[in-house]
C-alpha cells in the first residue's frame, strides 16, 4: 500500500445555521415513492449560498397528495407545496402543476429556523415558509 498525502487538519463537520434569512440554492432534487403511503415525494437538498461547507444543507420534502389522503390532508399538502413554490419563485399552473426539473439550481431567499435536536443531539435546519397573500391563497 502506498502513502496518501492529504491535509485533513482544517476539516470539520458542518453545523446548523442560526435562525436568520439566507440566500439559498437548490442543489439536488430527488423524487421517490414513499413505501408506507405509496405517495410521490420530492426531496430538495438546499445549500446556503454564502456559507457552503459551514452550515449543513437543508432537506426539504414535498409529499404529493395521494389516493389514500383524506381531503383535509390533501389540501394541506397542496398548501405547503404552493407556499414553497411561491418562496422559490417557480412558476406553476393553478390547475395543472409544475415542472419538477425547474426546481434544480433555483436560487432564493428564505428564513431558516433550527429544529429540535434529534436523539443524538444533532440540530438540523428547516425553511420558514410564509403564509400566502390572501389573493394567492384563493
Amino acid at each position: 500500500m502506498s502513502f496518501i498525502q492529504i491535509n485533513l487538519s482544517d476539516v470539520k463537520e458542518a453545523v446548523a445555521a442560526p435562525e436568520d434569512i439566507y440566500s439559498l440554492a437548490i442543489v439536488d432534487v430527488e423524487g421517490y415513492i414513499k413505501e408506507e403511503t405509496k405517495n410521490y415525494v420530492l426531496r430538495c437538498r438546499i445549500a446556503f449560498v454564502d456559507h457552503q461547507g459551514e452550515y449543513n444543507n437543508i432537506n426539504h420534502f414535498m409529499s404529493m397528495p395521494g389516493e389514500n389522503d383524506d381531503a383535509d390532508k390533501a389540501e394541506m399538502k397542496k398548501l405547503f407545496i404552493k407556499r414553497f413554490l411561491t418562496v422559490i419563485g417557480i412558476q406553476y399552473e393553478q390547475s395543472e402543476g409544475f415542472e419538477q426539473d425547474d426546481l434544480m439550481g433555483t436560487n432564493f431567499t428564505c428564513a431558516v429556523q433550527q429544529d429540535e435536536p434529534t436523539d443524538d443531539g444533532t440540530v438540523y435546519n428547516s425553511l420558514i415558509l410564509p403564509r400566502l397573500e390572501l389573493e394567492e391563497a384563493a
